[in-house]
């Protein structure tokens, strides 16, 4: 869709300053990375900045005269017939009008790139309106179609210089010593957040910002449990967390949290009992107490189920919430789980390429806003076929590229939950009760794939009456 020019709200200023700072010789490495040719709303500024890169990349310069050359003669006679101005005469304004230079260019860049996304959302959203006005339509559809328009021009104004994608080798180093440094100070060893498992925070470092990190298991192996755990733990180290519960409300899952913190203390109260209001007067002090200490972790938890484009219109809002409490800044965003988040329409029908789609956009996320994201996701029943039930990474053959995205693949699994399901007689059921009785508590934490660290299997500890993983010989964090 082009954006119209003659339009209301259309300031030509912008971009004739801009271009007449470019036209002086100012800055064009720094600009190209923000600015495009489409990003000018005046098409005949579209063909003047083409002329000023040709020209740029054809000798090393881009002045006046050298641009006008390659303007194209369509340009000369529509200027002429418009303005009553030549190429040369128009472009020379430009240059000597412009107040724009140095560090500012970089500033109009960006105006320009926000003025066509402002007047192309208005476009969108006016055709939009237009299409909703059709008995016919189907609003699913029209909000996925919105949606997806709204999320390419957002996805241009992000990159017009809000993350910095581009380092020398000298910069990365400097930024991977100094994580280093913090690091060795703290004396914890880690790069990334606490998950809250000591041994599990030796072998990985912590959950890395920028990595997109699965979590795999099949149901009611404790992957909400570790989820709610890590989540507290990494939130009382004081990074901000983000909580997609598409699966769970948040009302059970907080349910879970204040379960989790009784675990250590004096009075524990399984979560069952706090979702039923199955409490005692102690158990009832104990769990106000907990929710006292909830209220002062930086934990944000939203429920609704959505497209990729959601969950980074959820994710900015969040940034903003927590910024406006005062809160640590979003660190960490847990995604529970992938099964409830909403494909785009352009590989409907097609579940491999729909989860290829959502985990590459996610990934995209971790990286822009400098985030680990945890993305839990429920795997096959087919393993449980095998004697060995433990997930492996061929489970993922038929989900998508989520092996190839995800920087980290961990999968839990209780042994506990497949011998409580067991029955046998005589001997074998004498073994299975001793088997039972020697895991109950025991999750293991499968590290399958770790872009940066060894694959092996940690011991957990687990209760999953109280929502609780802790180390797997210790059960404080």
């Amino acid at each position: 869709m082009s954006v119209d020019p003659n339009g209301q709200g259309f300031i030509p200023e912008l971009e004739q300053s801009l271009l007449g700072a470019l036209l002086l010789g100012q800055g064009l490495a720094r600009v190209r990375p923000i600015v495009r040719a489409e990003h000018f709303v005046e098409p005949i500024h579209q063909d003047i900045f083409g002329a000023i890169c040709d020209a740029h990349e054809r000798s090393g310069s881009h002045g006046v005269p050298l641009v006008a050359k390659l303007i194209p003669e369509r340009v000369h006679m529509a200027l002429k017939l418009r303005t009553d101005m030549n190429v040369l005469g128009y472009l020379s304004r430009m240059a000597a009008d412009t107040v724009h230079g140095g560090s500012l260019i970089e500033k109009a860049a960006k105006a320009v790139v926000e003025q066509w996304a402002r007047l192309r959302l208005a476009g969108e959203l006016e055709q939009a309106a237009v299409a909703a006005r059709d008995p016919a339509a189907d609003p699913s559809i029209l909000g996925r179609q919105i949606g997806s328009a709204v999320e390419g021009v957002l996805a241009d104004v992000r990159g017009s210089g809000v993350r910095r994608s581009r380092f020398s080798i000298g910069q990365a180093a400097e930024a991977a010593i100094a994580s280093a440094r913090v690091a060795k100070e703290q004396g914890h060893g880690l790069t990334g957040l606490s998950w809250g498992l000591t041994d599990v925070n030796r072998l990985t470092g912590g959950m890395q910002r920028k990595d997109l990190i699965l979590v795999g298991a099949r149901p009611s192996m404790g992957k909400t449990s570790l989820m709610i755990s890590s989540a507290l733990a990494t939130a009382r180290a004081g990074h901000g967390i983000g909580i997609l519960s598409m699966e769970m409300d948040a009302e059970k899952l907080t349910a879970r949290a204040l379960s989790d913190l009784s675990f250590n203390g004096h009075v524990q109260v399984p979560y069952a009992s706090i979702i039923r209001g199955q409490l005692n007067d102690g158990e009832f002090v104990a769990v106000e107490e907990m929710g006292r200490r909830l209220e002062q972790l930086p934990i944000a938890i939203d429920e609704a189920s959505g497209t990729t484009f959601d969950i980074r219109v959820k994710i900015e809002t969040m940034m903003e919430l927590f910024e406006r409490a005062g809160w640590p800044r979003l660190e960490c965003l847990m995604v529970d789980h992938l099964g409830f988040v909403q494909p785009s329409a352009h590989y409907r029908g097609n579940r491999n390429n729909e989860v290829g789609e959502i985990t590459r956009a996610l990934k995209g996320y971790a990286k822009e806003y400098g985030l680990a994201i945890v993305l839990l996701s429920q795997l096959s029943r087919q393993l449980t076929q095998r004697d060995d039930k433990r997930p492996q990474l061929s489970d993922l053959r038929d989900s998508g590229n989520i092996e190839q995205d995800a920087d980290v693949v961990v999968f839990l699994h209780r042994e506990a939950y497949y011998l409580d399901r067991e029955r046998a007689t005589g001997d074998r059921e004498t073994e299975r009760v001793e088997k039972l009785a020697a895991c109950q508590h025991q999750l293991e934490f499968i590290i399958a794939k770790q872009r940066n660290g060894p694959v092996t299997t940690v011991d957990l500890f687990c209760d999953m009456a109280f929502s609780a993983v802790r180390n797997g010989d210790r059960r404080a964090f």
